[in-house]
């Protein structure tokens, strides 16, 4: 068994935040009706921005993923970086992984276009609805997210003979813990609309440390 080379090990690390990100987006937009009902009484512009933004993320994470490794005077690491690995894999090994990266090379075509066109360049025709490359579907983020899984699997298995499950990886309550404590005061909001007790309301509220938060 061997060590992960530094640059598949970051990529790695990388992935794994990549997922981790997914699965609070899914945690907050995804889960039910009730929970987009729940968010657009709460706060609809905050979350129509906070959606937006992940959007944002997820498509710069598949940018940087599908970089080049040499741009001008710079070096990324990026999954060119794993071709320089490829030789240490055996023949079968080498011709899935090269399936992969061309399949993955197809598919973020649209994304690299939507970042180049609306991200970091305001460009003209397309600011100005001359052209439209279309939204991107959420499945298809993760359908690249999936595919580079299965290529850092690869190697992950070559070194260290074992696979990682990248979407299990759930080691943070962040969002969920968010969405509890949303809910649990909008229906405390309701049970003090029903009651209609303000002196007791205010006496519950001076109980709390975070009153004046």
């Amino acid at each position: 068994m061997m060590e992960l080379p530094k640059e598949i090990k970051t990529l790695h690390d990388d992935l794994v935040f990549a997922f981790y990100e997914l699965d609070e987006y899914s945690q907050i937009f995804r889960e039910s009706e009730a929970r987009i009902d729940l968010l657009n009484k709460v706060a609809p512009n905050f979350f129509a921005k906070l959606n937006y933004l992940f959007g944002i993320s997820f498509i710069m994470t598949i940018s940087r993923f599908t970089d080049p490794e040499h741009q001008l005077n710079y070096e990324n690491i990026s999954l060119e970086v794993l071709q320089k690995y490829q030789t240490d894999l055996n023949e079968v090994d080498q011709k899935t992984l090269t399936e992969k990266l061309s399949t993955i090379k197809a598919e973020e075509k649209q994304v690299r276009k939507f970042r180049n066109k609306y991200l970091i360049h305001r460009d003209r025709v397309y600011a100005l609805g001359k052209n439209d490359i279309g939204s991107i579907a959420l499945n298809k983020i993760e359908n690249i997210y999936n595919l580079i899984s299965d290529c850092l699997n690869i190697f992950n298995w070559h070194y260290t003979k074992q696979t990682v499950m990248y979407r299990g990886m759930r080691t943070n309550p962040g969002a969920r813990s968010l969405l509890f404590y949303i809910k649990e005061g909008v229906i405390y909001s309701e049970l003090k609309a029903r009651r209609k007790n303000s002196r007791l309301n205010e006496e519950e509220r001076q109980l709390s440390k975070f009153k004046d938060g």
